[in-house]
């Protein structure tokens, strides 16, 4: 072994080799490298040998932590995650929903959203444009055709006061679905049998309309009965999967859209919505949505219009009803008087509507 210098003698040592070192090159620096990995090596042993200082295990750990930093880095079993770990999240949450509104209601929620809400409205959206052209309609007509359609999502505040105030057949919600169904299936039949008829701009938009009562009306109150829900049992999953099957709806709407719309027409469009349109009025009619009768049999609370409730929130309740009122107002002028009696009712709503707002 190689006689330990001091550290004065070694400072020495490297003062005066210093300029050695400048002029020695590559090759005086490998043996620098050397000796340094010899020394470090014999220091490394020196530290795993006990001492008597009981610093043994210190040294030890400092050892192993160095050689943790050269060794290659491999994944450990914590850190790999399972294949089928996206597969397990759906798999709960369908199970979370299924739990928590059970399957009937949530088959129900799945045909709202994704099939009347989702791809119905879509389609009509598309249809309306090209069955409107096939009519001679004018850019202008259309649009006013598209507003007067879009009228009962502004009625959608008045539906919800009557359901919650005025029950029908002894039901605050299955009574409005039924009902809102016959008009939307009239309307339907309807935009189908337009070929044959050849019906007028004005009764092409009724006809939407009409079937925007339903999908407006269901889409109303099946957002109502899950809130009640969550609001009882928590969890918000039900507006996650509202929303992922009305955007999936959209989705398969545009898809159709894409094939369909410029070799066929509207025609094939709107019977794609059909089916869906059917199938929520009968599973409305089948109470697929959860609700108690109100009473029982012979009981007159079934039919009674809580007034106390109604009046409990008067201005809550004008509100509803001047927005109902005036969006039909505001589509009956559209179609019925010029474009400056329009403009001047379409302020005197605006205005009244803000001022019962606030």
């Amino acid at each position: 072994m190689r006689p330990q210098l001091s550290s004065s003698a070694s400072a020495e040592e490297e003062a005066d080799d210093a300029p050695n070192r400048n002029n020695s090159g590559p090759a005086t620096s490998r043996v620098a490298v050397a000796s340094n990995t010899r020394s470090g090596r014999s220091n490394n042993n020196a530290s795993r040998s006990p001492n008597s200082n009981g610093f043994s295990n210190v040294a030890n750990n400092n050892s192993d932590a160095a050689d943790s930093l050269l060794s290659p880095i491999t994944p450990t079993a914590t850190d790999a995650k399972p294949a089928g770990n996206l597969y397990l999240k759906v798999k709960s949450f369908r199970e979370t929903l299924q739990v928590t509104f059970g399957e009937h209601f949530l088959t129900f929620l799945f045909v709202v959203f994704a099939g009347l809400k989702g791809l119905g409205s879509t389609l009509l959206s598309t249809a309306m444009l090209p069955m409107l052209q096939t009519l001679g309609a004018t850019g202008t007509q259309y649009q006013l055709a598209s507003l007067i359609s879009s009228v009962p999502w502004a009625m959608k505040g008045f539906v919800g006061v009557l359901s919650d105030c005025v029950p029908i057949m002894g039901f605050h919600k299955k009574g409005y679905l039924v009902g809102s169904s016959l008009f939307g299936c009239m309307g339907l039949i309807g935009l189908l049998s337009g070929s044959q008829l050849r019906p007028g701009v004005w009764l092409v938009a009724f006809f939407f309309f009409l079937v925007n009562v339903q999908y407006a009306t269901f889409d109303l109150l099946c957002e109502g009965k899950y809130t009640e829900l969550m609001k009882a049992r928590g969890g918000s999953e039900a507006v996650t999967f509202a929303w992922l099957c009305v955007n999936g709806g959209s989705l398969l709407a545009s898809i159709l859209t894409l094939f369909i719309v410029d070799s066929r027409g509207s025609t094939p469009l709107l019977a794609s919505a059909l089916p869906f349109t059917l199938t929520a009025a009968f599973m409305a009619w089948k109470q697929y949505l959860p609700e108690e009768k109100l009473g029982g049999k012979g009981s007159d609370e079934c039919c009674v219009v809580k007034w106390k409730k109604l009046m409990s929130q008067p201005w809550l309740f004008a509100l509803s009803v001047s927005m109902a009122v005036g969006a039909l107002i505001v589509a009956i002028s559209a179609a019925t008087l010029s474009s400056r009696l329009q403009l001047l009712i379409l302020l005197v709503v605006s205005i009244a509507l803000c001022v019962l707002g606030f």
